[in-house]
């Protein structure tokens, strides 16, 4: 009876072994609160990639995890939202896009509360953190950007007697600002002149898409979460015009001729890491700042609305075709 008490006490043992291994392996028992604040409905596949890997990491929403989710906010209501995530002492903000970052970086200092920022053109200069690698501070987070000048050779690799470029520029927001001086450091390297007109609402969009120079070649769509919502405007414009349009934060599949194409459902999968690395100890200020992948794309069907071929030599260095 001994060795059978012995035999039966192991085995009961070994499933409390591997139960004990998967509870050690899970989140933190706490209920952990994360405020999310976007900008625009365009990124509303970031945060469903987020919760989905934040689920498969073992948060699990309404138990151990509570989201708190404002609806896509004007800029000038980011900082209330961002306050009233404060107001109920979340763990953790999560901010889509340069403008809610920049105030949530407001928001957080003097306290210890952690903010993850996606997508960000540039993080550096926007001043949310002191470099890529120890950004310090309570901020980490991707990065995008950087494509532009690539862009640029694209363009005259199909075009090369483009000399003219028609630029909409959203002054008021910290990622257009950067994305047209990258732009513009690019095509005064190339002997390119742009044409820049600074546009903060749908009516000023519209009135600036419908008077396009009539010697454009090229329409360029810059990083601006209130520009990339209205991506549709833009490529309506270049289809009328029939002129190339690209970006490097929009591709072939918004109907741009070409561009770099970035999975936003992926952006949500990539900044879960981030997260679960602060909710566990980590502090952001050691997270060195991802980059987020990109893709370069075509679109053949644009192209032939518009009467443009795409050289062999661009297409052998294409990821994504449209046809």
């Amino acid at each position: 009876m001994r060795v059978f008490g012995k035999i039966l006490a192991f085995r009961l043992m070994v499933p409390l072994a591997i139960l004990l291994g998967i509870i050690a392996c899970q989140p933190g028992q706490s209920t952990y609160s994360v405020g999310i604040i976007s900008q625009t409905t365009l990124l509303a596949s970031v945060i469903d990639g987020f919760k989905l890997d934040m689920s498969e990491l073992g948060y699990v929403d309404g138990k151990n995890v509570n989201y708190l989710y404002t609806e896509p906010t004007e800029i000038d209501d980011i900082k209330a939202e961002i306050q009233r995530f404060m107001d109920q002492n979340v763990d953790l903000i999560l901010a889509l896009g340069t403008p809610a970052a920049r105030e949530a970086k407001d928001a957080v200092a003097g306290t210890n509360v952690p903010v993850v920022f996606v997508p960000v053109f540039d993080p550096v200069r926007s001043g949310l953190v002191e470099n890529l690698v120890k950004p310090g501070g309570n901020l980490t987070g991707i990065r995008t950007g950087g494509n532009i000048a690539k862009i640029l050779e694209i363009q005259l690799a199909i075009d090369p007697y483009t000399d003219l470029i028609f630029v909409p520029h959203n002054p008021v927001d910290n990622a257009s600002v950067q994305s047209l001086a990258e732009l513009a450091s690019g095509a005064a390297d190339l002997g390119i002149e742009l044409v820049v007109t600074e546009v903060s609402t749908d009516e000023e969009l519209s009135a600036a898409l419908a008077d396009v120079p009539e010697s454009t070649d090229f329409l360029f769509l810059l990083t601006s979460g209130f520009l990339l919502s209205r991506a549709d405007k833009f490529v309506e414009s270049a289809l009328q015009n029939r002129i190339s349009i690209s970006s490097s934060s929009r591709g072939a599949k918004d109907g741009l001729l070409f561009g770099y194409e970035t999975d936003r459902h992926q952006f949500g999968l990539q900044v879960s890491k981030l997260v679960n690395k602060i909710l566990q100890g980590s502090s952001p200020a050691d997270i060195p700042v991802e980059t987020a992948e990109s893709k370069l794309s075509v679109n053949l069907r644009v192209g032939a609305i518009i009467g443009v071929e795409i050289p062999q030599t661009i297409l052998s260095l294409v990821e994504l075709v449209v046809r």
